[in-house]
């Protein structure tokens, strides 16, 4: 494979593996505050909350028939309740009650986020039109807590960038994660890391491309403007910005990452192009 094809096919395969694995995961939802309103209640939804002294209310108006799903999950981390209670009431009367208390809890690995959880009560049914109310409660309503809404798979591209931001908070927020960089052990984060290193690359092989062109007339195009020492620091700054945008799991830090990259290993630099500077011997 020629190198300046390379991150042409790494994006193109990038993006044809990240949205089929998204479309396995629920729709993360960071909680905060005590009610919720829950759009499309038939999509497959996780909420992540923590309880400040009074219960969590989720709501939704169902206009028509419906497949209602609701579950109960915790992070499987040190302290974590699995008393935790969810109350689904239907025009002001309750439908069923999940008792965590009385329930078996198992070990459950999602591997979209690489994430360990407990899973707790679940219920299915089909649902009847109405306003519905889902409380989330604990004895002293203290505790982190994730409740899951439907289970119709549905991710677009808009939902892939939101999962993308908020799954790296989780990592550090929820999961108690010193940095977000465990997102990178899941499919889903080395996809989108080796995604964002792809655009990186990308937009420095499009740069080089768009130098070329405009400076065509003037001049014989020079294959490489960096010498050695230029290379090698670019390779420091690549292996740095690639190193924080791991800890802080920044995707703009990680292609930038991949477009220094690209000008370490192709001996090109777009500003030395621009300002015709040259350090390379042979050129």
């Amino acid at each position: 494979m020629a190198m300046n094809k390379a991150p042409y096919y790494i994006a193109l395969t990038a993006l044809a593996v990240l949205l089929p694995v998204a479309a396995l995961a629920h729709q993360p939802r960071l909680v905060t505050g005590p009610t919720v309103t829950v759009l499309e209640p038939e999509v497959s939804k996780a909420y992540y909350g923590v309880l400040e002294g009074q219960p969590a209310v989720f709501s939704f108006q169902a206009p028509a028939e419906f497949d209602l799903y609701v579950g109960l999950l915790v992070p499987d981390i040190a302290g974590a309740r699995t008393d935790l209670s969810a109350t689904i009431n239907r025009d002001g009367q309750v439908l069923v009650a999940l008792d965590g208390g009385a329930s078996t809890w198992k070990k459950f690995h999602e591997e979209f986020a690489g994430d360990d959880y407990l899973q707790g009560p679940e219920f299915r049914a089909r649902g009847q039109a109405g306003s519905y109310e889902i409380a989330v409660s604990a004895p002293g309503d203290r505790g982190k807590y994730v409740l899951a809404v439907g289970e119709k798979e549905s991710f677009t591209p808009a939902e892939t960038l939101n999962a993308l931001r908020v799954i790296p908070e989780l990592k550090t927020g929820f999961f108690g994660q010193p940095t977000a960089a465990g997102f990178v052990t899941s499919v889903f984060g080395a996809v989108s890391l080796a995604l964002a290193l792809a655009a990186g690359a990308l937009l420095a092989l499009i740069s080089r491309r768009l130098i070329r062109l405009f400076k065509k007339k003037s001049a014989v195009p020079i294959r490489r403007n960096l010498g050695r020492p230029d290379r090698l620091y670019r390779l420091v700054i690549a292996v740095i910005s690639l190193a924080a945008g791991l800890i802080l799991w920044s995707p703009i830090l990680q292609l930038v990452a991949g477009y220094v990259l690209f000008e370490a290993v192709a001996g090109w630099c777009v500003v030395y192009a621009a300002m015709g500077r040259n350090t390379c011997p042979i050129g």
